[in-house]
């Protein structure tokens, strides 16, 4: 039996309210798991680390679009304030050409801060998830570690 995969993002505001909600396989507004996404094409990676000693960041790659660039600049100018989710979903692929199969089986969870995005001004906008509950996280907040910061280095 082969299998299919997909990915759903949900996007939260400060005050909780759904922002965005994404899924990257069937074309339209599909419902899964009790919640409506629309279909858009995006990747994302790190979501698989399965242990906090990778220190890999989970990254979600969006198209280049002005609406993707709208929300990735709110979500900025909240501070940090704006969560994200990504689920990997998979699920038997006969059948399942249309509508999402009501026997899916998650596989894969992260949830974080939109600490940043960058863009590849044709193609790509990228949003890096971060936490405070994550170890490294909760010692260096997501921002970048200058001398200022932390102090000068050791010398060897």
């Amino acid at each position: 039996m082969s299998l299919g995969r997909a990915l759903t993002l949900v996007i939260w505001s400060e005050t909780g309210d759904v922002v965005a909600a994404y899924q990257s396989h069937w074309f339209g507004v599909v419902t899964i798991a009790g919640r409506q996404f629309e279909h858009l094409p995006f990747e994302g990676s790190g979501i698989f680390q399965g242990h906090v000693s990778g220190e890999g960041a989970t990254s979600v790659d969006l198209p280049a679009t002005k609406a993707n660039w709208d929300l990735c600049s709110r979500a900025m100018a909240s501070g940090g304030r704006w969560l994200a989710q990504l689920e990997l979903w998979e699920f038997p692929a006969a059948g399942s050409e249309s509508l999402p199969p009501a026997n899916m089986v998650r596989i894969g969870l992260t949830r974080g801060q939109i600490v940043s995005a960058s863009n590849d001004p044709i193609t790509t906008i990228r949003l890096e998830l971060g936490s405070s509950l994550s170890p490294v996280g909760a010692m260096i907040p997501p921002r970048t570690a200058t001398s200022r910061l932390i102090g000068p280095g050791m010398k060897a």
